[in-house]
This record gives C-alpha cells, structure tokens and sequence, in this order.
C-alpha cells in the first residue's frame, strides 16, 4: 500500500495556533479577549471586557489545553476518504 503525503496549509485566526498546540500559563492580551468574547458571546464592550478579565486570569493560572482541532479534522477527513475534496491544487 502506497501512503501519499501531504503538507497543508491551514489559515486561521491569529489564535488558532495556540488553541491547536496549548500553551503554558501567560497573561493573554485583553483586548484580544475581549473582541473574542463580543463575537463567541455577542456582548456588549463592558461585559466582553468582564469575561476577556476572567479568561484572561484563568490562562495566566492553568495555560492551555492543547485542542487538536485541525488536526482531529484532518484525521476525519482522511479516514472518510474526504481530504482530497479539502485539497487547494
């Protein structure tokens, strides 16, 4: 059986990266945090900016857990023969 391999480049948001892989405790930037909360949550800028707050302590106090949301799609997708479909040529 011949494996075919395959470099894919993903685009996504600037954090998505960092959702994929984990990080290490650090102190996000709040304003980041907050647009994401505007946007996830649809709030309003001061209760945005209360949950970017929140957020933000929780991963400066326990990092990131890795997501492998690429990944586990990628994975999907090749084992339902769908990947080529996905392929940019």
């Amino acid at each position: 059986m011949s494996k075919t391999k395959y470099i894919i480049n993903v685009f996504a948001v600037p954090y998505g990266k960092y959702m994929e892989e984990g990080t290490r405790p650090h102190f996000p930037p709040i304003q980041a945090l907050q647009w994401w909360a505007k946007r996830k949550f649809q709030l309003k800028d001061k209760e945005a900016l209360a949950v970017a707050w929140a957020v933000a302590k929780a991963i400066a106090k326990r990092g990131l857990a890795p997501r492998h949301f690429i990944q586990n799609t990628i994975d999907r997708w090749l084992a339902e023969g769908k990947l080529e479909r996905y392929l940019v040529r």
